[in-house]
């Protein structure tokens, strides 16, 4: 169960991690250069949603088994 909610935890940091990275480079080199870096962008949002796909899908089937008192 632990392990489940760490594991949406680091998700969240990769997320804030690659926004943050967007806005400084937003705020260093502009719009312009963000163009440029945006295939990069998308590839890690193809990294991080199924990401957290598998870790939702994995807590909710813990948290039915702890409802149901089974393991």
């Amino acid at each position: 169960m632990l392990f489940y909610i760490l594991w949406i935890l680091l998700g969240w940091w990769l997320l804030v991690n690659i926004i943050s990275i967007c806005v400084l480079a937003y705020a260093k080199v502009g719009l312009k250069s963000i163009l440029l870096l945006l295939p990069m962008i998308l590839s890690f949002a193809w990294l991080v949603i199924p990401f957290f796909m598998v870790a939702s899908f994995m807590l909710n089937r813990s948290l039915k088994k702890y409802s149901s008192g089974g393991y």
